[in-house]
């Protein structure tokens, strides 16, 4: 492809994607205030925001690096993502605002909203296999794509032709199921869908890893980026998760905490194509570590501080209840566990950050140390001979140089003592 076509093709894929995004939420607003739940909507800003976020990034990409198939996926994905979530809005404001007969093109717009979604999901997982270059790791992971690739339309074609009725859209007929193929979708679905999926998802994950066991410098830290920013999804899904065992859909505990864990994980997914491009471009590829650094030290305090909140508001709790059999939870109980938490702050990071440092950052913290020493060491002695060779010993110790020799300018008297 030309340098002059990559980046008008690019950027019309994001121009597609934005107006198919837009529209999406306006059909929301419009399904809303027809009297519909925001919970049928629920998906269209999440859909919205990760297909604007993988389809920017992969437009920049792209249309910079036109030769690197890392920015087309995350175009074509981000364009697709975009579509179903206009078809499935479109369906569900369709179907359940209007008469019982539902408007027209609303059973083509679910069947759309199917295939199109399942085809633009999996095809992500492509990403886990060329990342960073653009490239396999070897030969030897070009079955996994043609697995990936089989899947990827086998899935699709399982939505858009083998599913008879749509469950979730007034259960309507598909227009295009195909009858005779129905053993073919039992075959299919009782025996392959699932190892398949598995294999899907964990053979493009191992080849990351390896990639990133065996990687070094430069692509290390990109691959850090890559691999934080999926983290960090992870870590959403963990807590909705934890959420829902723990306290159920129906508390309001439970509803404001699945809300700031979505919110937190959608977040989290608009950051991997975000992380995509710093890596790709290598543009201030080395703050990784300090994010992670950070993000390390404030997940663990934040942890613990929930602990010591809902632990001292329990504890106090149980301890009236035992001795004045009083049921309701005291405001005071929930006043003193917030100033603990506010004396407890600074303490606790100053603390969790010297245990990260000395864990996972130990080269730093033992180089840190040393200078502190040296430091230490500089503000009482006297003998510039032996401040030479503690120099010469901190530089080695700390940057760890292939050769180190230190130079002192000799100073010239005064001319009145020559």
């Amino acid at each position: 492809m030309s340098n002059r076509l990559a980046p008008r093709l690019a950027w019309s894929i994001w121009v597609f994607s934005a107006l198919f995004g837009a529209t999406a939420l306006v059909i929301t607003y419009l399904g809303v205030s027809a009297g519909l739940s925001f919970l049928e909507f629920g998906a269209a800003f999440n859909a919205v925001a990760i297909s604007v976020a993988f389809s920017s990034v992969g437009a920049l990409i792209a249309s910079r690096r036109s030769k690197n198939p890392i920015g087309w996926i995350m175009c074509a994905g981000g364009l697709g993502v975009a579509l179903g979530s206009l078809t499935d809005t479109y369906a569900v404001y369709a179907l359940f605002s209007g008469p019982e007969e539902p408007m027209l093109g609303a059973a083509l717009s679910a069947w759309a909203s199917l295939w199109i979604t399942t085809a633009s999901i999996q095809s992500f997982v492509l990403l886990f296999l060329l990342f960073p270059t653009g490239r396999l790791n070897s030969n030897r992971w070009r079955p996994v794509v043609w697995l990936v690739v089989f899947v990827l339309v086998a899935e699709s074609a399982s939505s858009a032709l083998l599913t008879e009725r749509f469950v979730g859209y007034r259960d309507i007929s598909n227009p295009f199921y195909v009858a005779a193929l129905g053993p073919l979708r039992d075959t299919y679905a009782t025996y392959a869908q699932t190892p398949l999926s598995i294999l899907v998802m964990l053979l493009p994950t191992i080849a990351l890893v390896a990639r990133f066991w065996r990687s070094r410098g430069v692509e290390r830290q990109q691959l850090k980026w890559f691999v934080s920013s999926g983290a960090l999804v992870a870590l959403g899904s963990i807590l909705i998760s934890v959420v829902l065992v723990l306290f159920g859909e129906e508390s309001i505990q439970s509803q404001v905490l699945l809300t700031l864990f979505f919110a937190f994980t959608t977040l989290a997914l608009c950051g991997i194509p975000i992380s995509m491009g710093v890596a790709v471009f290598r543009h201030r590829l080395y703050d990784i570590d300090l994010l992670i650094n950070r993000t390390l030290v404030y997940a663990v305090l934040t942890a613990t501080l929930v602990a010591v909140y809902f632990g001292g508001v329990a504890i106090t709790q149980a301890i009236l209840r035992a001795l004045v059999d009083q049921q309701e939870q005291p405001q005071f109980a929930i006043v003193v566990s917030t100033l603990v938490i506010a004396a407890l702050f600074n303490p606790l990071r100053r603390r969790i950050q010297s245990l990260i440092d000395r864990r996972f950052y130990r080269n730093k913290y033992d180089a840190r140390k040393t200078l502190e020493s040296f430091s230490a060491k500089l503000r009482d002695e006297t003998d510039l001979d032996a401040l030479s060779d503690d120099l010469v010993g901190v530089t080695r110790e700390t940057m760890q140089p292939q050769h180190t020799s230190l130079w002192l300018r000799p100073v010239k008297p005064p001319k009145g003592d020559q």
